[in-house]
């Protein structure tokens, strides 16, 4: 069981962070609503990527094409990937919030 503990983004593909009942760890979940009654090509896309294991990548540990879900009384068909949680972000944001070319140590621990 997840509990949703906040939105990341509100987009059209919303993306929340949830916290595992069972574990007490924190991920990231992705929602893809169904469009005409058929699963997104952007969620079979993106789960076609869930197989790819690399240090600087975030893992997708989970994706489920036909899931429903119960929002304000309607029962919606939506797909999702479940994600490792990256509480700093991602490398670009870092780059564009911090003096990253100027600090030679956080330089030297990203790049060796």
């Amino acid at each position: 069981d997840l509990q949703i503990l906040e939105p990341l983004t509100e987009s059209r593909f919303p993306i929340y962070l949830v916290r595992s009942k069972t574990s007490n760890k924190d991920f990231v979940l992705k929602i893809f609503p169904f469009e005409d009654g058929e699963r997104s090509p952007s969620f079979t896309s993106e789960a076609r990527i869930q197989y790819l294991n690399h240090p600087n990548l975030v893992k997708i540990l989970e994706s489920k094409s036909k899931e429903k879900i119960k929002i304000q009384g309607n029962r919606l068909k939506y797909s999702y990937t479940m994600m490792e949680y990256a509480p700093h972000g991602d490398f670009v944001t870092l780059m564009e919030n911090t003096n990253f070319h100027e600090d030679q140590k956080l330089m030297r621990s990203y790049f060796k």
